[in-house]
């Protein structure tokens, strides 16, 4: 199809090839509009810059989607696309890293709605919008997981004075037996930290038996007047926390 080329040199001659340096504006993109008084206030920009060292057939690049907000007379970054293939949103681009890592997606701000990613059901039927979180041993659907496996991870993760490195608790559904053909058997746990160490709180596994292995507990017998183990009890037991 039809392709707009833009290119940019450090060189003054023409056709020079005097290498750009990271942080360069490579193309720009800017939309204006009347404001009644002349055309030269923007709307907002797309724009191309180097996202690192370049070299010979090496240029590392990022793209920077800006916006002008109400009363402002020029565009503020919202969205950049880096050179890792990394979505960011919000902080002026600029990456944070989490436990350990930079996700592929981020959202960063500092209010309560600037860091908030809303998920809307808008319509008259029952499903509810949701989250899906997949877990495969292969690259392409087809390869079985095993038995222990994580399926999804939830880690709060807090700043410590030194950096973002550490937990304070954990969310994990995990496999919880053999997996088959149409068949994921599950469990879910709920682990809080203490001295930088996790520590198991609460345990659903596959058989829906909910386990507190920290909490002395007792309950009230169910439906079928079992008394169960202590720590544990079945899916038709009431549990009462307390000592």
């Amino acid at each position: 199809g039809s392709t707009i080329l833009m290119g940019k040199s450090r060189g003054t001659a023409d056709a020079a090839a005097t290498v750009v340096q990271s942080g360069d504006a490579l193309a720009r993109l800017i939309a204006y509009g009347a404001d009644g008084t002349d055309i030269v206030t923007p709307a907002g920009s797309i724009e191309f810059e180097v996202d690192g060292t370049p070299g010979s057939d090496d240029m590392p690049g990022r793209i920077v989607f800006s916006t002008t907000a109400n009363n402002a007379s020029d565009y503020t970054e919202r969205v950049r696309i880096d050179s890792n293939g990394r979505v960011i949103v919000g902080n002026a681009g600029v990456g944070v890293t989490g436990w350990g890592q930079q996700g592929a997606l981020q959202v960063t701000g500092n209010d309560w709605a600037k860091p908030s990613i809303s998920i809307n059901k808008m319509g008259g039927t029952t499903q509810g919008p949701n989250i899906v979180f997949a877990s495969s041993r292969g690259t392409t659907p087809g390869t079985i997981v095993q038995d222990g496996d994580k399926l999804g991870y939830i880690p709060f993760v807090g700043d410590d004075g030194n950096n973002l490195d550490h937990v304070g608790a954990v969310i994990s559904a995990e496999v919880d037996g053999t997996p088959g053909s149409n068949n994921i058997p599950g469990r879910l746990k709920l682990s809080t930290a203490k001295n930088d160490t996790l520590t198991l709180g609460l345990l659903i596994d596959s058989n829906s038996i909910v386990t507190t292995p920290k909490v002395p507990c007792f309950w009230y017998a169910g439906l079928n007047n079992s008394a169960g183990s202590n720590g544990s009890v079945t899916s038709d037991e009431v549990l009462v926390f307390g000592t």
